[in-house]
């Protein structure tokens, strides 16, 4: 298992979005930002990548795991692809 945490990025906006894309991530990273921007959260921490060899279904894209961005909730998001 390999995971990566992408942090608020605001020097160069696209670089999460090109790891998230090679990695095997874009999508879950795609509909997690439209979440936050949904929610009007300009900022939103991190986004976890999780890469799992075995479990292909487990979800890969996380944030908000101890309920800390206001305006998310007490739970943590999950996204599948």
């Amino acid at each position: 298992m390999t995971d990566y945490v992408l942090f608020d990025n605001s020097a160069d906006i696209y670089s999460n979005q090109n790891i998230a894309r090679k990695t095997g991530h874009g999508v879950g990273y795609k509909t997690a930002m439209k979440v936050f921007e949904k929610r009007n959260i300009a900022s939103h921490g991190y986004v976890i990548l999780r890469r799992h060899r075995k479990n292909v279904n487990e979800p890969k894209t996380f944030t908000n795991l101890f309920g800390e961005i206001e305006g998310m909730g007490d739970f943590p998001w999950l996204f599948t692809e």
